[in-house]
């Protein structure tokens, strides 16, 4: 894919040059490698105190996101093509959420600091598969873009989120509108297991949305929010069932253009 940096986020300065391109499927030796962004992970495991552990790219201490495996939440598929993401019911939270998440936050080029953009300049997408949802009423975040609204806070202000219909075999794929959980229903009815290409096309005040390659003709308009956005995707489980019960699924490519 073409790689754009129009915007350096707090650290400021001139756009770093992009990193090398992820392996050809079948050829990574860790989850990172299909990684061709700067990210930090943030996990269930325990971090510092309460908060949840955040691994990031050539680490300074901790470990290091570039070779960092967990078997059974973090791990390469057997295909070596896609990383399996898993959420477990338990775990640590971030401080304004109480749902678990294995999910990726867009950083700098040099890991220093955590990058933002105003929305006319980057388009995040990624493709994914939901392989293990549980039909306990659990739901995944599976992208969003993050931002500040116009009091200053932090919020979700875009996301495509997949709940499970009654069948055991299928989803629903919907995008919120801020705090509208069912902003707009893109596939009621995709099957566990399909690859789905999904991405954002943000413009000035609004986010028009891509499925499978194609821009959707819905759009989130009205918008009102600052420069300071960023793209999160991977894993962010809104689990509703028995302390058991775990969300999965398969992500072959997040990136930005």
């Amino acid at each position: 894919s073409t790689w754009v940096y129009t915007h350096t986020g707090s650290g400021g300065g001139e756009p770093p040059p992009p990193p090398p391109p992820p392996p050809p499927p079948g050829a990574a030796t860790y989850p990172a490698d299909l990684l061709g962004d700067y990210w930090k992970l943030t996990t269930t495991l325990q971090g510092t105190g309460s908060m949840p552990l955040e691994v990031f790219k050539d680490a300074r201490t901790g470990p290091d996101l570039d070779t960092y495996v967990v078997v059974g939440n973090w791990e390469l598929h057997p295909d070596k093509d896609s990383i399996l993401v898993t959420c477990p019911a338990s775990g640590y939270t971030t401080p304004n959420s109480s749902n678990k998440r294995w999910e990726l936050r867009q950083m700098l080029a040099d890991g220093s600091d955590e990058r933002e953009w105003p929305l006319t300049t980057s388009a995040p997408k990624l493709d994914v598969e939901v392989t293990v949802l549980g039909f306990e009423g659990n739901h995944i975040v599976l992208a969003q873009i993050h931002g500040q609204d116009e009091g200053g806070a932090n919020d979700d202000l875009t996301v495509f989120r997949a709940e499970p219909n009654s069948d055991g075999t299928t989803y629903a794929l919907w995008i919120t509108h801020g705090d509208t959980t069912h902003g707009y229903l893109v596939n009621g009815n995709v099957a566990i297991g399909q690859k789905i290409h999904i991405g954002f096309r943000p413009g000035a005040n609004k986010v028009n949305y891509i499925y499978q390659g194609q821009q959707i003709s819905h759009e989130f308009t009205g918008l009102s929010y600052s420069t300071a956005n960023y793209f999160k995707a991977g894993n962010y489980g809104q689990i509703k069932g028995s302390a058991s019960s775990k969300t999965r699924i398969r992500l072959f490519r997040a990136d930005i253009t």
